[in-house]
């Protein structure tokens, strides 16, 4: 079995430094978590996209003056870099509240969850800010790592940000005396280089300002630079040598900003730089010199060989070269662009082949107007789907480079897409059709680049895949109208993708042996998945039925994974599109007004820590939808909720309530489901919930479950702890048929459109009025003989999932179907 990776944590995740450490770190096959103040924002969208961020990197909405969202983030992992930190603006009203408290106590806040989840090591990224501010040091002696910057001149200088560095970095150094945390810290100097987040940060501001505002002067002082490759890469070295300890000064370059200017200028001439410099009568920490550490010079030297140039390499400051390659499309051609667009060129490229379509087209009407033939003309877009002939043709290289070359970026043009068969038919269409005259365009689905790579990832998530698009202007837009008028239609696109590709959909299902996941295998077979089931033993004679449903022998796979089996699961899940996570511990001998009462560390955690392995499992694969099994048993125990309102969707068991009550299998059921939610909120998954009702009907299965119990018990005369009991509490109960709840979770699946929780029940009965139906159908049997009164008006509603396209069954047929089973497998006889 493969090793669990390392787990480390980033704080703030997406800023400019931290990028970079997060890319490198999964680069290294870390499993990351980095903390965000909110993982949609956009301007942290990069870090998704990063290579292996799929599977190896989670994100954290955490903020460091929020302690338990901070230690929700480190708890399990062997090491932290703590990157995240305020940086303020200029001028700040209250410097205390705003720059110094947040930097201390949030550096508190990491140093104290390091510390409970027992981590190896931390590395904190302090600042030369928090080294070089100190007037008091001998002059002449190189600045090293036992110089502080002096918290009283920070303060007298309102230097804001070197003494909320200052004081964060001592916390932190202190922190780790005191309770034996390994605590190592790196202050580089002033970042610059390539960014990968969105947005500006502070350092980079320094370029673009020079080049962007135009200032008459500047002051004339020295700037110590650093390239941040170069300091993610000491931040990581820092944190993988066993030696290191203590403070690491990180500083590259040493320059005067005339000197600078001039290095600016011979490269881009054309921006408007600063006439003239002037220095600074106050003593300034850049004019001392400073020593980078011995431990990080391998690191520093060796950028240096390789002469990188860090203004160079600040994205967005010189335009890029137009080249124009004459007919683009051809085969060497094709590699020529390939090669220019790698190398950073704007290529223009000249098209025969639309030069030759139209030539071609024109004169066949031009031929037709001289009245010797009747001409039409079919105008097909980009052609996908199945292919007859042996030999690969060139519409189809579409999908192909998509999944087969991973290209790192594509143009995020419109592409109009029509499957072969379609193009067939409306070919014989026009030719049919006496009344079909002129052009045709032929055409059914348009979409931008980037969503029909988005849409190929979530059918085919274990191909390469485009990393990257460029955003295009472009709204052509296109009509079929004229063809549709004439009778054509055209089949859905994922219909001519999968054919195109040619590989049936995969999907797991978990605890495929159970009552409920026995019936979603069978009809998932039925229409052609092929399936992954988990199960705790294939081999088990219990599992042996799903064996011979049909379309088993080829299309479905039994995998040995328990729910508390994190690597078992993604053995199972990998390669599938879609997951249904159908299995819950539920344990046997309950009690039918509790459902279940049982302990805590049988029921709770195995069904929370199994649901947040399972999306785990899922993410890590890049599922494109999972649908959860909950219950209605985390929707109905409210006693908050109006009796006079029918509980819908909106409606969530209380926890408090359930735990008063004892009713853990409810609890369990809330707050997996909920876990469910709050990890599809982080935007990692698209999860939809179905929460059925008590499911009766046949049984596939060999074993009785717990829910068919309801009627046995009406007819043997049993109770939940105890043979032959006089009467029953008079509820009223949701019942289901078990075919109707496979159903509803197969349409959640497959509807686009389906989003968030779906009730799923289809007849509300009082016990009684359920015995007196019994007794009626099967008088022959022995029935309960007395109910005791309830004032119980529950009303559930399955609206939504109706408003879906669900239909259920008559509550007859599933009577029916439920006693013909327990017959069969003799649960009727007497004992």
């Amino acid at each position: 079995m493969e090793l669990e990776k390392e787990r480390v944590c980033v704080t703030g995740a997406g800023g400019y430094l931290a990028s970079w450490v997060v890319k490198f770190l999964l680069s290294k096959d870390y499993f990351v978590h980095g903390t965000v103040r909110e993982p949609s924002d956009e301007k942290n969208a990069h870090l998704p996209k990063l290579e292996k961020a799929s599977e190896n990197l989670k994100l954290f909405k955490a903020d460091l003056l929020d302690y338990d969202s901070v230690f929700s983030a480190i708890v399990g992992c062997t090491g932290v870099f703590h990157v995240a930190s305020p940086v303020p603006s200029t001028t700040v009203p209250n410097p205390e509240v705003e720059v110094i408290e947040p930097a201390v106590n949030g550096t508190f806040n990491v140093m104290k969850a390091c510390h409970e989840a027992k981590v190896k090591r931390v590395v904190v990224v302090s600042s030369l800010a928090a080294v070089a501010m100190n007037p008091n040091w001998p002059k002449g002696q190189v600045m090293d790592e036992t110089c502080w910057s002096d918290k009283e001149y920070c303060r007298t200088t309102k230097n804001w940000y070197c003494l909320s560095k200052t004081e964060a970095e001592s916390e932190a150094l202190e922190y780790g005396k005191r309770n034996g945390l390994d605590v190592v810290t790196v202050c580089p100097g002033l970042i610059l280089g390539p960014l990968l987040q969105s947005t500006v940060n502070a350092s980079s501001l320094f370029l673009v300002n020079l080049l962007k505002e135009g200032y008459e002067s500047i002051e004339n002082k020295h700037r110590v630079i650093v390239d941040v490759r170069d300091v993610a890469e000491a931040v990581l070295l820092a944190y993988e040598k066993p030696e290191a300890e203590g403070r690491y000064i990180c500083t590259a370059y040493t320059i005067r900003a005339r000197d600078l200017i001039d290095k600016m200028k011979s490269l881009y001439p054309n921006y408007n730089y600063p006439k003239r410099f002037f220095f600074a009568a106050s003593w300034c920490y850049l004019c001392v010199q400073l020593a980078t550490s011995p431990a990080l010079k391998s690191v520093v030297e060796r950028k240096r060989e390789k002469t990188r140039n860090l203004i160079m390499e600040m994205r967005g400051v010189g335009e890029k070269e137009r080249v124009c390659v004459t007919g683009a499309g051809g085969y060497v051609a094709s590699w020529l662009v390939k090669f220019l667009l790698q190398k950073g060129y704007i290529v223009h490229g000249t098209n025969y082949y639309a030069l030759a379509k139209t030539i071609a087209e024109s004169e066949a009407f031009e031929y037709a107007k001289r009245g010797e033939l009747d001409i039409v003309t079919v105008c097909p877009s980009i052609v996908i789907g199945t292919m007859l002939q042996p030999t690969l043709n060139s519409s189809s290289l579409l999908l192909l480079i998509m999944l087969k070359d991973g290209h790192e970026s594509l143009e995020d043009k419109n592409r109009h897409l029509v499957d072969v068969r379609d193009v067939a038919e409306a070919i014989m269409l026009v030719y049919e059709k006496p009344e079909a005259k002129g052009r045709y365009i032929c055409t059914s689905h348009a979409m931008k680049m980037q969503a029909l790579a988005n849409k190929l990832k979530g059918m085919y998530p274990n191909y390469s895949h485009t990393k990257s698009f460029t955003e295009e202007d472009d709204s052509e837009k296109l009509s079929s109208k004229k063809l549709q008028d004439l009778g054509w239609k055209y089949r859905p696109l994922e219909e001519s993708i999968m054919r195109g590709v040619g590989e049936k959909e995969r999907v797991c299902v978990t605890g495929a042996g159970g009552y409920v996941a026995s019936w979603l295998v069978k009809f998932l077979l039925q229409k052609g998945y092929i399936v992954h089931g988990t199960v705790r033993d294939p081999c088990d004679k219990k599992n042996a039925h799903l064996k011979e449903f049909e379309n088993a022998p080829a299309n479905l796979q039994l995998f040995k994974a328990d729910l508390l089996d994190y690597e078992g699961l993604c053995a199972a899940i990998d390669g599938c599109s879609g997951v249904f996570h159908v299995a819950c511990p539920v344990p046997a001998g309950t009690c039918l007004s509790n459902i279940v009462v049982y302990m805590q560390v049988d029921m709770i955690e195995p069904a929370v820590v199994g649901t947040r392995n399972v999306l785990d499992a899922c993410s890590k694969a890049k599922v494109k939808r999972v649908v959860v099994v909950s219950s209605v048993s985390a929707v109905v125990n409210n006693p908050n909720w109006s009796k006079h309102h029918t509980m819908d969707e909106e409606c969530w068991s209380d926890r408090d309530f359930c735990k008063t009550t004892k009713n853990y299998y409810a609890l369990a059921k809330t707050i997996a489901e909920s876990e469910a939610f709050e990890y599809a909120k982080r935007g990692e998954l698209d999860i939809v919930t179905v929460c059925p009702s008590i499911v009766i009907g046949t049984m596939l299965q060999p074993t009785l479950n717990s829910s068919s119990l309801l009627l046995l018990i009406m007819l043997k005369e049993l109770t939940w702890e105890s043979d032959g009991h006089e009467s029953l509490e008079d509820k009223n109960r949701h019942l289901v048929d078990v075919r109707d709840v496979a159903e509803a979770i197969m349409l959640v699946y497959e509807k686009p459109e389906a989003k968030g929780r779906y009730i799923c029940t289809s007849h509300a009965m009082k016990m009684q009025a359920l015995a007196n139906k019994l007794k009626g159908m099967y008088p022959n049997y022995s029935h309960t003989k007395s109910f005791t009164e309830e004032d119980d008006s529950e009303k559930l509603s399955s609206k939504k999932l109706q408003d879906l396209g669900w239909k259920y069954r008559p509550l007859e047929e599933s009577i029916v179907d439920s006693v013909t089973t327990y017959q069969e497998r003799g649960f009727l006889l007497k004992e």
